[in-house]
């Protein structure tokens, strides 16, 4: 009879809890000071979002509970048995100088500790429970839950591998020392820090309204292989290179899910922030695009003079005049442009019978546009920019495809169709459906659009070429629950930015985490079965 992973109970079960957070929860008082990323759980919002019958019918659940010894299914379709309080909900926190290695750690709340504890046994029958310090520990693997009467903990560390030649007394030594790791851990976890965990981002960010909370410390750096480069060894030292803290929040929509962060910055970046105000995206810009299916397209607004003022305070002045071979001046590409940018790539749907380059592309169009400041200073900079590109014939430049680079007084177009960047560039600016697409979003600073329902459209053939037809048309099935991705934000309110990430879906009228968990079940329903994974017969 297989065990059932305590783990496994809770990630299923939180879906049945019906009460809110509560701000004064127990769990703040083990929380360690110096974590790395701390994940909550809200199912009180999740479980609104959708029922627990909902769950238990996905065939993922159903495959599930066929590996469930008999004892174990009453926890399941019963989580309020399992003697763990739901209405707290769960922390999931990766510690500091965390690697591949690392186990992030889960933490909950016990209702009954005779009931968690019976829960334990029953779906481990073999296992023992242990005391230790104030608490009990259960070890399986290398997997540890340890509680009190105020918290549990699931914890564990990476398996080792073992050599073929190992003798019965090294496993022995080996299984000794992995149950000693995994005791001593779980006492630390369960030790009472002298003071609460305590961040004000971290305090707000619980205050509001979501169905799953992030939360990183950034000033923590996670341990890497120091860089050979100076360059980029000076800039992960320069504390201007990123917000101190990043927040998040996770809601599961009627046809999309929404994620909604917070970046907050130093002190050296909150001044610079607070003097250059930024403006929004330039929508006359956007306009001048040809009409068809923008499949991507990114416009953003941005400020020279600040740009230049962090280049000058991170000290990136000395290194890219240590770079530059060909007098290219940081000032004088500031001066040459003004703070509106766009990218993007279109499906035209008029094509002109002399636009070679873009029929050879199937119809695609990429375009990069801007404002120009100075007329003077951008033509300059094209000049030594274009000598840099063609000279030397070992350049590893001249392999790339030649961009048309047009202009007038006012904007800038590259495009690597001379035609589609002289249409461009002519053009009145009268795409309404651009505009359409870009209205709800013209308050921003920073916007972009992908549209994956048309990418993977386009892709499909492509895709389902080796495939065979019931592979195809599961492949299509997942691949067409997905409409768009949408990220837009940069506003920057006292000490941080904001940004929000959308995915939407197809369909529009069920909600996406119920949409998400069937769509796990397709992908399950797709992985190979073991009988025709490896015995396929070669394609002629």
């Amino acid at each position: 009879m297989k065990a059932l992973k305590p783990f496994t109970i809770l990630s299923l079960s939180f879906f049945a809890t019906l009460t809110i957070f509560s701000q004064t929860n127990a769990v703040l008082n083990y929380l360690p000071a110096n974590a790395k990323t701390i994940i909550k759980i809200n199912s009180t919002s999740l479980r609104q979002k959708m029922k627990w019958e909902d769950l238990m019918n996905t065939k993922l659940f159903t495959d599930f509970l066929k590996e469930v010894p008999q004892e174990g299914k009453d926890f399941i379709k019963n989580p309020e048995h399992t003697g763990i309080d739901m209405s707290q909900g769960f922390f999931v926190v990766v510690p500091a100088n965390a690697n591949k290695e690392t186990k992030p750690v889960i933490y909950g709340i016990p209702k009954d500790t005779a009931q968690f504890a019976a829960m334990i046994k029953k779906t481990n029958p073999k296992k023992k429970i242990t005391k230790i310090g104030n608490g009990k520990l259960f070890i399986d693997k290398n997997t540890a839950v340890a509680w009190n009467k105020e918290i549990f903990v699931i914890t564990g560390i990476a398996p080792k591998e073992q050599t073929t030649n190992q003798t019965a007394k090294d496993k022995a030594a080996a299984e000794l020392a992995k149950t000693k790791q995994l005791t001593e851990k779980s006492k630390t976890l369960l030790t009472k820090r002298p003071t609460a965990f305590t961040n004000e981002y971290f305090t707000s960010l619980l205050k509001e309204d979501g169905d799953v909370y992030l939360w990183t410390d950034n000033t923590i750096r996670q341990e890497s292989k120091k860089s050979k480069s100076p360059v980029l060894g000076m800039l992960n030292k320069n504390p201007m290179q990123r917000a101190e803290y990043t927040s998040g929040i996770i809601k599961f929509e009627s046809g999309k899910a929404i994620m909604q962060m917070k970046r907050y910055m130093p002190p050296s970046l909150d001044s610079i922030y607070s003097k250059y105000s930024l403006g929004n995206i330039n929508l006359e810009l956007l306009k001048k695009l040809p009409a068809g299916q923008p499949l991507f397209v990114y416009a953003f607004h941005f400020s020279p003079a600040m740009i230049s003022e962090i280049f000058s305070k991170t000290g990136a002045d000395n290194i890219l005049d240590s770079l530059n071979k060909k007098n290219i001046k940081k000032e004088d590409i500031l001066a040459a442009i003004r703070g509106d940018a766009m990218l993007a790539v279109v499906k035209a749907s008029d094509l002109s019978p002399e636009d070679s380059v873009t029929a050879k592309m199937f119809g695609l169009q990429v375009f990069v546009a801007g404002g120009i400041n100075d007329k003077e200073k951008f033509n300059n900079l094209m000049e030594v920019l274009q000598t840099k590109k063609d000279s030397g014939s070992d350049n590893p430049l001249r392999k790339i495809p030649k961009p048309f680079v047009l202009s007038n007084d006012s904007i800038f177009v590259a495009s690597i169709s001379q035609v589609a960047a002289q249409k461009f560039l002519s053009t009145p600016g009268n795409n309404s459906e651009m505009e359409n697409l870009f209205q709800p979003y013209k308050n921003y600073p920073g916007v972009s659009i992908v549209d994956l329902k048309t990418i993977f459209g386009l892709a499909g053939p492509f895709l389902f070429k080796r495939k065979s037809q019931e592979e195809a048309e599961q492949t299509a099935k997942v691949l067409g629950t997905f409409d768009k991705l949408i990220s837009y934000g940069g506003k920057y309110t006292s000490n941080y930015t904001s940004t929000t990430i959308e995915l939407t879906l197809v369909n529009k009228d069920e909600n996406s985490l119920k949409q998400f968990l069937n769509l796990l079940d397709l992908l399950n329903s797709m992985k190979p079965k073991a009988s025709t994974a490896y015995n396929r017969a070669p394609t002629e």
